[in-house]
């Protein structure tokens, strides 16, 4: 079968429509619920960023912890519309879709018309992309960044396509992993001539964290710390926690600061800048690797083993918890595995398919890179999803040249993603998300004080179910159910929940909340 010649606009719009529907309608099913309206841990960092750049403060956060182009497109909407969740999350939503039509326009010229046509359909109603197309998470633009730089550089522009690179760089640093793969894109001549639409993106970041007092950061100072989460002593190679860390001493002057962040500057030498910070504990973790190569090893092991996994490992957002305000989500995002199992699917046919072309080999060293960025810190649903349009268009590409001997070796390829996957049971209970300790915040926010308490238990139980030191906060839902009980006059309820929380966890009441045991209650959560 050949490709059917890249397909033009209108085509690639139509290609878009099913991402933009299923956006719209689990955007709408959400926003039934509190949770929607109080984005949770990286978006509500996102939130608060873009506010502060609506109202003026462009270089907010500088020098960056994390890369800005992501708060500041937000930031540039928020502007126009007001600091508004509704209007982050169609921002959202229309990313998703515009990532589809980008894959759609790939695909054509790579396999038939139809068939491109299923793989952005696949991908436009991917569970976890609608799930994430719904709230103030990066991902949406990143993946249309990095697809739009594949794009180019498979249609030979070189420059635009390097341009895109950057502008993905800047979003997520991870996009830098990608470099080695250009060399397969087009002739090192045509590649230097991209160079500079390449670096000014970046240099201009640079010049901001410069600016701001930290020449040494060049994107952003958060690999460090990452890095050591992912890789330390106690990572498992999926939970992004940070380390436990005293809660900062000083006011802070911006609205948000992010809990890695604050984490990364508390345990490090006091003075250090950020990029000072980050390379401390990257010296870290490496000692940690030299004195234990073969936990290093084995934990590398597992994360790779955890990239070919079906199930979404929660990351800020659980996709399956939102299944309970979204029926959409019900039917896009089983607990089975699907969509994953549609990778697997077709896995045999594309192996079975031949040597491989060049493209297809830029291709498949594309995604490779990605997916070594992904191991190198920790395997998650939210890290892994970028990967995904590239598999779908490798595997589908190979697949269908294949033919129909694709589809009888589509159930071998499902049972063997079933079978990598049964290792991994309890995985997702076992994440570093606890959901229903953001719903009942969110639920507190809105004066639902009933369902805040439900929430808090459930958080309470769904903490319950790890066995290491990461509480899970399983110890601020305690206090903030001992506040909720104090508010309501239920004053013995609330000294018991704050006799067991000083009890399994001695000193957080005083870090967190001075004066709780003297009848100072304060506020709950984040109110």
């Amino acid at each position: 079968m050949t490709p059917g010649g890249r397909a033009s606009p209108g085509a690639c719009l139509l290609a878009a429509l099913p991402a933009l529907a299923a956006g719209l309608v689990n955007l709408v099913m959400l926003s039934r619920s509190p949770l929607f309206f109080y984005p949770v841990v990286d978006a509500a960092w996102h939130h608060a960023w873009a506010g502060s750049i609506a109202s003026g403060n462009i270089t907010a956060y500088a020098p960056y912890f994390r890369a800005p182009l992501y708060p500041l497109l937000l930031g540039g909407l928020y502007a126009f519309t007001g600091p508004s969740v509704t209007a982050g999350a169609l921002l959202s939503t229309v990313l998703h879709a515009i990532s589809a039509a980008l894959l759609f326009r790939i695909a054509s010229g790579w396999m038939p018309r139809g068939a491109a046509a299923a793989a952005a359909v696949c991908w436009g109603l991917w569970g976890t992309a609608v799930a994430y197309s719904s709230t103030l998470l990066i991902e949406p633009l990143y993946i249309v960044l990095i697809l739009a730089s594949f794009l180019f550089l498979d249609e030979d522009r070189t420059r635009s396509g390097m341009l895109f690179l950057g502008l993905a760089a800047i979003a997520r640093p991870g996009a830098l992993a990608v470099i080695p793969a250009l060399l397969l894109a087009s002739k090192p001549g045509r590649l230097a001539r991209g160079i500079p639409l390449f670096l000014a993106p970046v240099a201009a970041v640079w010049a901001v964290n410069a600016l701001a007092g930290d020449a040494g950061t060049v994107i952003s100072s958060q690999g460090g710390i990452n890095l050591y989460i992912g890789n330390g002593p106690e990572a498992d190679g999926f939970t992004a926690f940070a380390p436990a860390a005293p809660p900062p001493q000083t006011e802070e002057v911006l609205p948000y600061r992010d809990n890695v962040e604050a984490a990364s500057f508390a345990l490090a030498p006091p003075g250090l800048r950020p990029s000072e910070v980050s390379a401390w504990w990257v010296l870290k973790t490496l000692e940690e690797a030299a004195r234990n190569p073969g936990r290093v090893i084995a934990l590398l092991a597992r994360k790779a083993a955890l990239m070919f996994a079906t199930q979404e490992i929660p990351c800020n957002y659980d996709g399956y918890y939102l299944r309970r305000y979204s029926p959409l989500l019900s039917v896009l995002l089983l607990p089975v595995g699907i969509p994953m199992l549609v990778l697997w699917a077709l896995l045999p046919g594309a192996v079975a398919s031949g040597r491989p072309t060049r493209r297809e080999l830029f291709l498949a060293s594309w995604l490779l890179l990605m997916a070594c960025g992904v191991v190198a810190f920790f395997v998650t649903a939210r890290f892994r999803l970028p990967l995904v349009p590239f598999a779908l268009l490798l595997l589908a590409a190979r697949a269908v040249r294949y033919g129909r001997r694709s589809l009888i070796l589509a159930p071998v390829g499902i049972a063997a993603g079933i079978a990598v996957s049964l290792p991994w049971r309890g995985v997702v209970e076992r994440s570093g998300v606890n959901m229903p300790f953001h719903d009942a915040l969110a639920h507190c926010e809105q004066g639902q004080t009933g369902e805040a308490r439900a929430l808090f238990l459930e958080a309470i139980d769904r903490a319950s179910g790890r066995a290491d030191s990461i509480s899970l906060n399983r110890a601020e839902a305690m206090l903030d159910l001992a506040v909720l009980e104090a508010r309501e006059g239920r004053t013995e309820q609330a000294a018991r929940w704050l006799e067991a929380l000083e009890s399994e966890y001695p000193g957080f009441i005083e870090s967190r909340r001075p004066g709780i045991l003297q009848g100072n209650t304060g506020p709950p959560g984040r109110l």
